[in-house]
Order: structure tokens, then C-alpha cells, then sequence
């Protein structure tokens, strides 16, 4: 009867302690550790950016071969509106002979918006591919020596050269980031490809069209690199503040400010 007694308390005790809440155990859990079942949410992978791009000073320049002006302002028909527009004989350039065959334009290029996304492989590492639009313009001025039929004293008058060039900037490349605070100085790099989609020129003398066939830019493929600073706006918003050394259409590398806002999810 004894041992019975004993028997029967021993298993009330183990069925009492089968029912015993366990809190505290759950409290003293590292969920968040390699070995808890349950994975903690972490941050988020993927970040949407709208970006801009701010090219700043005067830009690549772009070369017209003036020369090939001349010969297309003395073809048939072209020839006899300028004659007579401009009063005389006239040829490309001063009347001392001295210009140059290249007249070099200057160029400016406007921002460049587009998106970007990012997929964060670690928390230092995030893998960037992104795409904008581009136009840039240039614009000069070259000498038009007149000799006036009344053989009067030999003047100049001024052409323009106008053209202008826009497409789609894009680039695949990452970013290593310095810290992995709120603050996150990084640094960035890639290969950024230029296509040239649409290019418009318009060469003129005393307001007449001349027709040159050229082109401004081509497309291209280069390396980029910057630096910046991103900001964490709360749990989903995101700030980007970056500068770059990279290609602009003409071919001149540059420093080139932007900034992005995203979204990470």
C-alpha cells in the first residue's frame, strides 16, 4: 500500500508540472538567435528609389567640322539664297583665314531623373541597378567672312550651331555601406551605359538652315564610382545623398550630385 501511495503522489507531481506555464522560459529565449525556431522579421530586402541626377558646369563640349559647313552651304540652289542674303560672296570663317577647321561647342546637360532598385545582401552590401534620362545641349557661334558684290569693304557675319542629344542612362553596380545606423556613410561604383535615343542638330547662316549631317554624342559604356551619405527616415522611408565621377553625353567624365528618395520592403 505504501509503494501504491508513493506511486500515485510521484505521478500527480509529474502531471502538475506538465500543466506549469512556461513564460518565463519564452522571456529568457533569444528568438533572434541561430538557433530559435522562430526568425526574427530583420530588415527589409529591396529598396525603390526615385532618383535625380544633377550635372553641374558647362559639360562636354561637341566638335563641328566646319568645313563640311562650307560644302553644304555652297550646294546648288543653298549657294543663291546666302548669296543673296548675305550680299556677296562669302566662305566659313574669318577673312584673315586663320579659324580653325573644328569649331567647339559648349554643352550643358540637364538633370537626370529615372528610378533605381536595390537588393540588400547583407547588412553592409546592397546590389543597385538603375535607369534615367538624359538631354543634354550644345550651342556656338562661328565667323561668316563676306566679300559684298559693291566691293565694298568685307564684313562678317555670325552662324549658329545648334544640337542636342537625350536618351537613357543605365547602370548595375552596388554599395558598400560604412556603418549600419540611422547614418550610413557609403561608398559606390558600377557600369553605366549611355544610349543615345534622339539626337536633333540645326546649322544656320543669316537665319537659312544648312544642312550638315552630325552628330553630338554616341552611345557608350563606362565605369562609375561615388561616395554618399543615406539616411533612414523611420521604418520605411529612405534619403540618399551621393556624388559621382561618371560619363556624361559627349564623352567628358564629371562630377555629377543627386539624390534619391525610396521606399524599403
Amino acid at each position: 500500500m505504501k509503494k501504491l501511495l508513493v506511486f500515485n503522489i510521484l505521478a500527480g507531481a509529474l502531471f502538475l508540472l506538465s500543466w506549469t506555464p512556461v513564460s518565463g522560459q519564452w522571456n529568457s529565449l533569444d528568438l533572434s538567435s541561430p538557433q530559435a525556431k522562430i526568425r526574427s522579421s530583420g530588415s527589409a530586402l529591396f529598396s525603390l528609389h526615385v532618383t535625380t541626377d544633377f550635372p553641374i558646369g558647362p559639360g562636354p563640349s561637341a566638335p563641328v567640322d566646319l568645313p563640311a559647313v562650307q560644302i553644304a552651304a555652297n550646294s546648288p540652289g543653298l549657294h543663291e539664297q546666302l548669296f543673296e542674303k548675305l550680299g556677296g560672296e562669302f566662305f566659313v570663317g574669318p577673312v584673315s583665314g586663320q579659324q580653325g577647321a573644328v569649331l567647339t561647342l559648349t554643352g550643358r546637360a540637364k538633370p537626370m531623373p529615372g528610378i533605381q532598385m536595390g537588393f540588400r545582401i547583407s547588412r553592409r552590401f546592397e546590389c543597385q541597378a538603375g535607369v534615367r534620362h538624359f538631354r543634354s545641349q550644345w550651342s556656338g557661334e562661328f565667323p561668316v567672312s563676306v566679300l559684298p558684290f559693291d566691293h565694298s569693304k568685307p564684313k562678317t557675319e555670325k552662324g549658329m550651331a545648334n544640337t542636342s542629344a537625350s536618351g537613357l542612362s543605365a547602370e548595375a553596380g552596388g554599395a558598400f555601406f560604412i556603418t549600419t545606423g540611422n547614418v550610413r556613410p557609403m561608398i559606390r561604383g558600377g557600369v553605366r551605359a549611355l544610349v543615345n535615343i534622339q539626337s536633333e542638330s540645326e546649322i544656320s547662316i543669316g537665319g537659312i538652315p544648312v544642312p550638315v549631317d552630325w552628330k553630338s554624342a554616341g552611345s557608350s559604356v563606362s565605369l562609375y564610382a561615388g561616395a554618399g551619405i543615406r539616411l533612414n527616415l523611420g521604418k520605411h522611408l529612405l534619403l540618399d545623398a551621393l556624388v559621382s565621377w561618371a560619363e556624361l553625353p559627349g564623352g567628358d567624365h564629371s562630377v555629377v550630385p543627386g539624390l534619391g528618395f525610396g521606399w524599403r520592403f
